[in-house]
């Protein structure tokens, strides 16, 4: 059978997003809608309202839920999710691409002058409160920038919410953010 991504439903709040969960459905046709949440929130500081999102929340069906509802063996490895650092090296690959098409040079000082973005394997959430609660850990150093996720992945046999994958992920406007000015060091010589 065809799996179906509809467009996630997007929430405004962490209440929201603690109380919104990921769907999926069976049509008559067969094909497996499956609905993602997300909740792309914005720092609550003096920052100017430009600023873009600093992590996006995704809430999402896990494979071996997929699988299960199409039929499909698990297989050896339970049809594991792909880590969320997989999903922000995409993001920051992304935002790489947007600023080479749109300014190579922006590209080139921050090869020489930028500090690297250091994925960091998953944090995993014991529950999905703690998960809410959480945020995308974003930590600068001298030489580069610790990103890690915060994740939940709850197994078929659980009893309360089975089969979901959470990611707190690195939204690709902060990467893009971070290549073009906070990670620059010696700019000026």
């Amino acid at each position: 059978g065809a799996v179906l991504v509809a467009p996630p439903t997007v929430v405004a709040s962490r209440l929201e997003l603690a109380e919104t969960h990921a769907t999926y459905e069976r049509r008559a046709d067969g094909v497996l809608v499956v609905t993602p949440v997300a909740h792309a929130p914005v720092a609550a500081s003096f920052q100017p309202v430009y600023a873009g999102a600093y992590e996006v929340a995704c809430k999402m069906v896990s494979r071996a839920r997929v699988y299960e509802q199409l039929g499909v063996p698990l297989g050896d490895d339970g049809a594991a999710d792909p880590p969320c650092a997989a999903v922000n090296a995409d993001a920051v690959a992304t935002a790489l691409r947007a600023l080479n098409d749109t300014w190579p040079a922006a590209v080139r000082r921050h090869a020489k002058h930028g500090r690297r973005v250091a994925l960091v394997a998953d944090s995993e959430a014991y529950a999905g409160p703690q998960w809410v609660l959480e945020s995308l850990g974003f930590e600068p150093n001298a030489t580069a920038v610790a990103v890690q996720s915060e994740a939940l992945d709850v197994s078929l046999s659980s009893p309360l919410f089975a089969g979901v994958h959470y990611c707190k992920l690195l939204a690709p406007a902060k990467a893009l953010e971070w290549l073009q000015t906070t990670s620059l060091t010696d700019r000026y010589t």
